[in-house]
């Protein structure tokens, strides 16, 4: 691996001072527009990495830093994202952080608003937004914007806001992804049924409204749409959705391919293996340990995984690199791969690794 170049070596080639670059790498002022440009130039062409630890060492300064997601049970996708927040909070430990937990249920947009709304209350320096719902995010970043605290969105992001940065897939590619697989995989006869959450206020989800159009999309290009079966559940309580699920299965027989657009789809996956109902293919996203035994049992066909370790430990990196230098990504929204993930290759996707 190459070394990187030192401050040194960086203001001789600029031709300026040592001081010169540490004021520009800490975004301070006392530089000519002129220098600080060549400066920066320089930086990026040699792919300059700021020194957290240093920094924080230096500093000496406590940062309170929000995090706002929906909440989570061991094992569950946004549970793997907060281990990737955990990972990034550990590997900065020498900086001084107050990192607080705000959850909600992502089913209810209601305690989406009640999460939110507490949010300024505890004076964050920095916010990390999981955002479910379009007014309930809306509304925080506004007041975020207003009072000047710089947040960042993770799994999903929102039209007119302002986050320093987004780490997300790419939600309608991840639609189509599904509607590729399921048409391959079934008959051209067969029907494919879209089973879609439902919300107690009938409010539809950023990144499953997001994958539905892609998947929408893809049907049209492919003159599928008339295979769709669109079905609305609450997923939100699975014990609820059996009635549901078998009365689906029994009115249309047709239906030999499943896509569940967020992370439950070990409900759709659990009910046909013990029903015992074979050959139908189900699609889902995330790796999730119940989705995973589906997998590994065969009743889920395929997953699709968009790293939430990574995701998290991104966000975190981010914002202590603005905090403390006042930096901000040249490229904002930063999209993560979108892995199909079939029993074959589980082994090699099951990993904590944020770094994967």
């Amino acid at each position: 691996m190459a070394k990187q170049a030192t401050i040194t070596e960086i203001a001789k080639r600029a031709g300026v001072s040592i001081g010169t670059v540490d004021r520009v790498l800490h975004n301070r002022s006392g530089v000519s527009k002129k220098s600080r440009e060549k400066i920066q130039a320089i930086l990026d062409e040699v792919g300059y990495k700021i020194n957290l630890h240093t920094s924080a060492v230096a500093l000496r300064k406590e940062y309170r830093i929000v995090i706002s997601v929906p909440e989570a049970s061991e094992g569950e996708y946004w549970d793997s994202l907060l281990k990737g927040i955990s990972q990034a909070m550990e590997e900065y430990s020498d900086i001084h952080i107050i990192c607080d937990t705000l959850a909600y249920d992502q089913f209810d947009p209601a305690s989406c608003r009640e999460a939110f709304s507490k949010v300024a209350g505890l004076n964050p320096d920095a916010v990390i937004i999981g955002p479910t719902f379009d007014r309930e995010t809306h509304d925080l970043c506004s007041k975020l914007d207003e009072n000047g605290v710089p947040y960042i969105f993770v799994d999903t992001t929102f039209p007119d806001t302002n986050p320093l940065a987004a780490f997300t897939a790419d939600q309608p590619a991840g639609g189509s992804i599904i509607g590729s697989l399921l048409c391959s995989m079934v008959g051209k006869d067969d029907r494919i049924a879209l089973i879609l959450s439902k919300s107690g206020e009938n409010v539809k989800a950023q990144n499953a409204e997001q994958r539905r159009q892609g998947l929408l999309q893809y049907m049209a290009q492919t003159s599928s749409s008339g295979r769709l079966i669109e079905v609305e559940l609450d997923l939100g309580s699975p014990s609820s959705t059996h009635g549901q699920l078998a009365s689906l299965f029994g009115s249309h027989p047709e239906i030999k391919g499943v896509c569940i657009l967020n992370s439950r789809g070990h409900i759709v996956g659990e009910f046909l293996r013990n029903e015992g109902i074979p050959n139908i293919k189900v699609v889902a996203f995330d790796l999730t340990d119940r989705n995973i035994r589906c997998l590994e049992d065969g009743s889920i066909f395929a997953l699709i995984c968009q790293r939430p370790e990574r995701q998290g430990f991104l966000a975190v990196t981010t914002l202590l690199e603005y905090l403390l230098y006042r930096r901000k990504s040249l490229n904002p929204h930063i999209l993560m791969p979108l892995d199909i993930v079939l029993r074959e290759n589980l082994p090699y996707y099951q990993t904590t690794d944020p770094g994967v």
